[in-house]
């Protein structure tokens, strides 16, 4: 796993502060998508619930380009995205 050989290379305290920059980056964008929420973090990933398929797709691009834009030092972190339409249920 990606997180785990990142967590080797750069020490604990270094990953952990990607991690949670990354986490900030995921939150702080879906606050942007009305009716958008967080159903489970894994720690390292994401399962979210949006009100559409489109604002679901633009999330992931714009949570794409947030994480090319910042300033990850070494070894920046990237992340993959999928999209389903199938029911949620709580």
């Amino acid at each position: 796993m990606v997180a785990e050989r990142l967590d080797q290379d750069l020490g604990s305290a270094a990953y952990e502060r990607l991690l949670r920059r990354h986490n900030q980056l995921f939150e702080d964008g879906i606050k942007r998508f009305t009716g958008a929420r967080v159903i489970k973090h894994t720690g390292d990933g994401y399962l979210a619930d949006f009100t559409s398929a489109a604002d679901a797709a633009q999330f992931a691009l714009a949570f794409q380009l947030e994480l090319r834009n910042e300033s990850w030092g070494s070894h920046p972190i990237t992340a993959r995205a999928a999209i389903d339409q199938g029911l949620i249920m709580d």
